[in-house]
């Protein structure tokens, strides 16, 4: 997983664009322990007890968790290629064997695991939606993800989704 650390006018933030569902929308301000508003969501960035950085975040309201650690070390490409061999190569990572898709818009965050997709409205309940076929899958992404798919793709896909 990679993360941006931008310096701008004297000050450090941490971006983030590519974590899922559970990402902070905004760039998270480089300071230990202060906690940011993010619309209904806070961040922060915590150090724990092996002195690795933690971003945690929280729905308004709840207990923060953690979405993952990091260090300051600069990486690679070829750092990153050997650290995600495991993502692609392994027969049970978790990327071989989920369909993910997430789009999150302001006040709204859509997300497809699997056959389930999930609509989750800032301030409100979020609503399941079990996806029954191909057809279903292909015209939810058509719609809420502007992605098209030709019915062939979406029928290969689909029976991926079935095997999991």
């Amino acid at each position: 997983h990679r993360i941006t650390i931008l310096k701008y006018e004297g000050k450090e933030y941490l971006i983030d664009v590519g974590f899922g569902p559970g990402v902070v929308r905004g760039l998270v301000p480089f300071s230990i322990d202060e906690t940011f508003a993010f619309g209904e969501t806070d961040a922060r960035i915590v150090v724990n007890e092996f002195s690795e950085y933690v971003l945690q975040s929280r729905k308004r309201g709840n207990v923060f968790s953690s979405l993952y650690t990091f260090d300051l070390a600069r990486y690679t490409d070829g750092d990153c290629d050997a650290a995600n061999l495991y993502s692609y190569l392994h027969p049970k990572a978790a990327f071989r064997n989920k369909l993910m898709v997430s789009l999150i818009l302001s006040g709204e965050t859509r997300s497809i695991i699997n056959a389930n997709y999930r609509l989750s409205k800032q301030g409100g309940d979020a609503v399941d939606t079990v996806l029954d076929s191909s057809e279903e899958m292909r015209a939810i992404l058509d719609r809420d993800y502007e992605l098209s798919l030709s019915a062939e793709e979406a029928v290969r896909v689909w029976s991926k989704v079935q095997s999991f």
